[in-house]
């Protein structure tokens, strides 16, 4: 996911009364702890990371 993609969705989601959440922004990760490069933070999660995410 780059940003004009994850811009795309959000204008989407906007236009059409949609709930958006991009599972994958480093905020998340950084609220819990994530380890680099292990969980991979940028980007789509590997298992450690969508395991940890869950």
């Amino acid at each position: 996911m780059n940003d004009a993609y994850n811009n795309t969705l959000v204008s989407y989601a906007q236009a059409n009364g949609l709930d958006y959440y991009n599972m994958c922004e480093k905020k998340l990760y950084d609220s819990i702890g994530a380890a680099l490069p292990k969980e991979n933070l940028i980007g789509h999660e590997n298992i450690w990371g969508a395991v940890k995410m869950s």
